[in-house]
């Protein structure tokens, strides 16, 4: 936490010289069994040393790690194609690009 709290110091500047770039932590593969409070306690470390963090916690899933299953019936994980809706939700994946629009006011 201390690289990133460094880092957003020494973020390059860009053509325009935007001072507005900051660096935001995410949590990536939750396990959505996990009941203990170990999330939130780091959590409310990261938020005591004033590091923006996503609200948006982007779930594990087993069928995210996968191209396409024996069938070929989806493709999760593509530039090209959307991925499909069960899998957006059970991931939160569409909760999250939410958010992240709105921290860049896309």
């Amino acid at each position: 936490m201390s690289l990133l709290k460094d880092s957003n110091s020494r973020l390059p500047q860009t053509d325009e010289g935007n001072p507005e770039q900051e660096m935001w932590l995410f949590w990536n593969q939750v396990d959505g069994r996990e009941k203990t409070g170990l999330y939130d306690a780091y959590q409310s470390v990261i938020k005591e040393l004033n590091l923006p963090i996503m609200e948006t916690r982007i779930m594990d899933s087993k069928r995210f790690r996968k191209e396409t299953d024996d069938t070929g019936s989806y493709v999760f994980r593509s530039s090209l194609l959307p991925a499909e809706p069960q899998l957006m939700k059970a991931t939160k994946m569409d909760l999250f690009v939410e958010e992240f629009l709105k921290i860049t006011h896309l």
